[in-house]
């Protein structure tokens, strides 16, 4: 996978030079090639850009702060928690300055604000349109840290099976960190799912015949790293969580 960056930095609203007119071609630019990642069908890493964006664009009109982060993502969906970002005291600037940085922040917000919807509604649209059925070791769900996600993509035949891994975040219990690892991208008629399974490596290192396996569908083709990997990730994530607060409930009743 190549080297993940963002397409602007947040600090583009206070560099040289600081002219509302100039922020205002500058950000139509940039917005510009957002809609090329959407017409694309690309979320990540473009929802994340765009919310970082936002936080900072607030910060600088409300804290006199500017917000960045120097993360290394491991992939398109890596998402930025409190933890990964950095804080800047905005230099001086004379009146005038003031004046064009806010008028800047104020449109600058009301645009990526309405692209920020746009991509939300989107995701939502996709991730809601994905199938998830549970194929196997269905009991080993809640006991489980792991496991594989098999995708069919109709259009063209391709079968593509993750490993996923979940860990407890660091920085807090009440999170959990997902890493998710592609073990097989190729033909239906070239792929067995028991070996592929036998032979991962990266995150299921042990009892791999009780992993839980689940298969995603969804009805239109949409690209793999940028959106589907994601949503299906997220979308057993749900579905694991979800069963472990049904077993809690059983147990106190």
């Amino acid at each position: 996978m190549s080297k993940i960056k963002f397409i602007m930095d947040t600090d583009w609203v206070i560099q040289e030079p600081i002219d509302f007119e100039h922020k205002q071609y500058v950000l139509l630019g940039y917005l510009k090639k957002i809609d090329a990642l959407i017409n694309e069908h690309k979320l990540y890493p473009t929802f994340i850009e765009i919310s970082l964006h936002l936080a900072n664009l607030h910060a600088i009109m409300h804290e006199h702060m500017m917000v960045y982060t120097d993360k290394k993502f491991k992939s398109y969906d890596d998402e930025v928690i409190l933890q990964d970002l950095s804080f800047k005291e905005l230099p001086e600037f004379n009146e005038v300055e003031q004046i064009e940085i806010i008028n800047s922040v104020k449109f600058s917000t009301m645009k990526i604000y309405e692209y920020f919807e746009i991509v939300r509604h989107y995701w939502s649209y996709i991730y809601d349109n994905i199938e998830l059925i549970p194929k196997r070791n269905k009991n080993n769900i809640k006991n489980y840290n792991f496991g594989v996600i098999v995708y069919v993509d109709e259009t063209d035949n391709n079968v593509y099976i993750w490993e996923y891994l979940i860990t407890k975040n660091v920085f807090t219990i009440a999170e959990n960190n997902t890493d998710l690892n592609l073990i097989f991208s190729g033909d239906s008629k070239s792929y067995d799912l028991d070996y592929h399974i036998s032979n991962s490596t990266k995150l299921i290192t042990k009892n791999k015949r009780k992993a839980p396996v689940f298969f995603v569908k969804i009805p239109q083709s949409f690209p793999i790293e940028e959106t589907l990997a994601p949503l299906f990730k997220r979308k057993v994530m749900s579905y694991i969580m979800q069963s472990v607060k049904i077993n809690e409930i059983k147990k106190l009743t």
